[in-house]
């Protein structure tokens, strides 16, 4: 067996363009955000990802990422970041 890791990174509006995965991969989002998945045959999703909580997914399924922007969670109204 063998690893791949990859950095991706793109601003909201921007899209990943449609690929396959050729293994299986975990993704590990690095901030919290919004993607719109788009499979092949049309079918759409919404996916909330959360910095820092990693996700499985299976090889195999062609599809585009649509980033719909970042996901803002403060853990006090006054942090400013």
């Amino acid at each position: 067996m063998r690893t791949i890791v990859t950095e991706r990174r793109f601003p909201p509006g921007a899209a990943t363009d449609w690929h396959k995965h050729e293994m299986d991969y975990v993704v590990v989002p690095m901030t919290s955000e919004k993607l719109k998945p788009v499979l092949k045959d049309g079918t759409e999703t919404t996916a909330e990802l959360t910095a820092g909580q990693s996700c499985y997914r299976i090889a195999g399924v062609e599809h585009n990422l649509l980033k719909m922007g970042w996901v803002v969670k403060r853990n006090n109204p006054n942090d400013n970041y």
